[in-house]
């Protein structure tokens, strides 16, 4: 599993300007980037994950396997942005663009494996 992680990451720090928060996992990403990035981020997830499973401003209904992903992340808010992938062995990937409120122009990204 780590490595789709991984390869989601590499793809990411070669082609966004991205400014990296400390972490101590190679399998998880914690970063911001201006919003001029976005589209270039976007596409380089949509790429990895296919289309978001919870699209910015739009509300989100989690049924099954999702519902229990979701909240072992702590949760999606309406104005966030979830792209995830369910993997067999009860993991799944997932990547997070989160809008900040207090500066419009950033967005903090993240990507990691949750288990189930």
């Amino acid at each position: 599993m780590p490595a789709a992680v991984e390869a989601v990451i590499a793809a990411l720090k070669a082609a966004v300007p991205l400014e990296m928060r400390p972490v101590s996992n190679a399998a998880y990403l914690e970063a911001t980037l201006s919003r001029q990035q976005l589209p270039r981020c976007r596409e380089l997830l949509q790429q990895h994950f296919g289309a978001p499973v919870k699209e910015f401003g739009r509300p989100a209904l989690w049924m099954g396997w999702r519902r229990r992903f979701v909240k072992r992340l702590g949760g999606i808010r309406f104005n966030q942005c979830l792209f995830l992938d369910a993997q067999e062995d009860h993991s799944a990937v997932y990547a997070t663009l989160w809008p900040w409120s207090s500066d419009p122009k950033r967005i903090t990204l993240k990507v990691g494996v949750v288990v189930e």
